[in-house]
C-alpha cells in the first residue's frame, strides 16, 4: 500500500509542477519584402514561392509560403507575412498567360527570378546560390526577372 501512496503522491507533485510551469513564449516569425525589377508589361499574374532547401529542388513541391499578385510592369513589391525564421530561397514567375503554369520552349516564354539573381540559365542553380536567413522581423532582398 505505501507504494501506491508514494506514487499518487509522485504523480500528483508532476501534475502540480506541470501547472506552475513558465508559459510558453510564442515563437517569432518574419516578414520578407521582395522587391521584384523587370517587371514584363505583359500583365499575368506574378508566382512567388519561398522554399527550404528540402522542397527547393523538388519539382511540384509546395514551398513554405507563397503569394500570388497581379503583375503591373517595372518595379514591384511582395511581402509575405508569418515566416518562421530560417534559410530559404525564392523562385518566381510572371504567369503571363495566366494559365498557372511557368511556360518554357525553345526559349523562355515567361520572366522568372531567383533570390540571389544568378545570370539566366535553363538550370536551377544550387541552394547555397540562391539561400539567404530570414529571421525574426523585417527582412528584405531584390530579385530581378529574366
Amino acid at each position: 500500500m505505501p507504494r501506491y501512496v508514494f506514487l499518487a503522491l509522485a504523480l500528483t507533485a508532476a501534475a502540480r509542477a506541470d501547472d506552475a510551469a513558465a508559459p510558453v513564449k510564442p515563437v517569432e516569425t518574419a516578414t520578407l519584402t521582395i522587391t521584384i525589377h523587370n517587371v514584363s508589361d505583359a500583365g499575368g499574374e506574378l508566382r512567388v514561392g519561398l522554399y527550404d532547401e528540402a522542397g527547393y529542388k523538388v519539382a511540384g513541391a509546395a514551398p513554405v509560403a507563397r503569394k500570388r499578385t497581379r503583375a503591373r510592369g517595372g518595379t514591384m513589391t511582395v511581402t509575405i507575412a508569418d515566416v518562421p525564421p530560417g534559410t530559404y530561397a525564392v523562385k518566381m514567375y510572371q504567369d503571363i498567360n495566366d494559365n498557372g503554369i511557368f511556360d518554357v520552349g525553345a526559349r523562355l516564354i515567361e520572366p522568372y527570378g531567383i533570390s540571389g539573381d544568378p545570370p539566366p540559365s535553363l538550370a536551377l542553380p544550387p541552394f547555397a546560390d540562391a539561400a539567404f536567413d530570414v529571421h525574426a522581423g523585417d527582412n528584405a532582398i531584390d530579385v530581378t526577372l529574366h
